[in-house]
């Protein structure tokens, strides 16, 4: 047992020019999403995401409109012609490698870590009415969104879609895109975790899965304001009929912007459950959004409600909205955000609370046989089950430093996440040295897992290598 712990110390003293992937995904891992408490595997990614304290230092502004987002890859981009045709390229390489010693029920054990990831974005605008964007990406070991995606899973087609000013007022998108509503920054969804449904409300962004999907948007403006029109087709290579409107998902939201306060409103339907995408289908879902800036403080809130069918859509306003045959679930996030930068070092907090409620009776429903079949046996694919009156309420603390040292390099942050209804979350400090090479970081971190009632703690500590560019 001592010459083991000896043989796992010396392999993670060793790596400690790599790391762990505290920048990797979190959801990556085999953790329990419900208990928030791993199984017990050991992966790197167990650290969860560094650039998590990357994006409390990013900047953050009053209102003053709604913000559309376009990943175009960065300023340093490369412009050429070809066949009269200007084309503008641009690109980011990440690399990781390091190891991770994990200590689980007096145990201790070790792994190195490698991942690769690449993008290559591309832009035609021939003129100032249309323009065509696209983005190839390239994941080594592997990518779960690529085979989910069902494409090559170490290069493939990320985004591709196209831009269209109609009358100088209205906005038209169509083709591969990702697109985010929403400004929920803790609790929401990421790449790696588009395919799991959102059973445990994690996916704030109505438009979690709409990178998978062939999608329209119609967008107008008025002012700050804006009303946008949206349908997604998802696609399935097993069916070669065309998709009827069963296989379709619509949505609509309108943000508007009202002294100096942010609001959006929003619904979403999604495929039928009896049409050729059952596997996709859940229920319609309607919710509201709100953001302002008070004293220097981002504050925000939304509320999401399931609604059981369409009809209920309609009696929105109700009185029998909130009864046991109206609402599957009512998940309302609320949170605030903060950035200190007139001064060293520069100071960031963000947090936010949700609250899940489940007012139905209970059910199960097993996604079995191309179907949605209503209290089956667990050996479906996707199994959704709930009691009546279920209530969760979790909290996520970000907290972070950066600007610190003689060279202004290393950045400190911690984020707790707790779930008051399992008593189960976990603690996660990170230290992160910039510039140890050129376009090289030194990232390091440590992660405390806990479930108070089963009496079960893991500790995982990681230190690994980013090489980073942008071209």
């Amino acid at each position: 047992m001592l010459c083991m712990i000896k043989k796992s110390f010396m392999a993670a003293v060793f790596a400690a020019i790599f790391v762990f992937a505290v920048d990797a995904q979190d959801d990556s891992t085999s953790v329990d999403e419900n208990s928030g408490v791993s199984d017990g595997s050991l992966d790197v990614e167990d650290i969860g995401d560094i650039d998590e304290l990357d994006d409390l230092f990013s900047s953050e502004s009053d209102v003053e409109e709604a913000v559309v987002t376009s990943q175009e890859g960065t300023d340093d981009s490369t412009s050429i012609t070809f066949l009269s045709i200007p084309l503008k390229m641009s690109g980011s390489l990440s690399a990781e490698v390091g190891a991770a010693l994990l200590w689980q029920e007096d145990f201790p054990s070790g792994t190195a870590y490698f991942d690769l990831e690449n993008y290559l974005h591309f832009i035609t605008r021939p003129d100032k009415y249309i323009a065509l964007k696209g983005s190839l990406k390239t994941s080594i070991p592997d990518s779960s969104e690529a085979e989910a995606d069902n494409q090559n899973q170490y290069f493939y087609l990320y985004e591709l879609y196209f831009d269209y000013i109609m009358a100088n007022h209205v906005y038209i998108t169509a083709g591969k895109k990702k697109t985010t509503w929403g400004c929920i920054r803790l609790f929401c969804s990421d790449d790696s975790n588009d395919e799991t449904r959102d059973d445990d409300a994690l996916f704030t962004n109505p438009l979690y899965d709409s990178r998978y999907s062939i999608s329209g948007i119609i967008k107008v403006p008025f002012g700050p304001s804006s009303v946008t029109l949206m349908t997604m087709y998802r696609g399935n290579a097993s069916v070669g009929s065309s998709p009827s409107y069963r296989d379709l998902s619509f949505a609509a939201n309108a943000e508007i912007v009202m002294f100096g306060t942010y609001m959006d409103f929003f619904a979403r339907t999604f495929p039928s459950s009896s049409g050729s995408l059952a596997e996709y289908y859940r229920m319609p879902m309607v919710g509201a959004e709100l953001k302002r800036t008070i004293f220097g403080f981002d504050v925000y809130a939304q509320e999401q409600v399931s609604v059981v069918s369409m009809k209920r859509l309609r009696e929105f306003w109700k009185s029998d909205l909130y009864s046991k045959d109206s609402v599957s679930k009512s998940i309302f996030t609320a949170g605030f955000y903060r950035l200190w930068d007139s001064f060293y070092p520069h100071i960031g907090i963000n947090a936010e609370f949700q609250w899940l409620y489940y007012p139905n009776d209970t059910y199960s429903y097993t996604y079995k046989d191309g179907e949605w079949v209503e209290n089956a046996d667990d050996s479906g694919e996707y199994i959704v089950a709930h009691e009546a009156g279920d209530s969760v309420q979790r909290l996520i603390l970000d907290f972070g430093l950066s600007k610190l040292g003689p060279s202004k390099n290393i950045k400190f942050g911690a984020q707790w996440s707790h779930n008051f209804a399992t008593d189960t979350g976990y603690l996660k400090p990170v230290l992160i040295i910039s510039r140890v090479f050129p376009h090289c970081d030194w990232r390091n971190g440590f992660k405390w897992e806990y479930d108070r009632a089963e009496d079960y703690n893991k500790f995982t500590f990681g230190s690994y290598l980013k090489f980073s560019l942008d071209y």
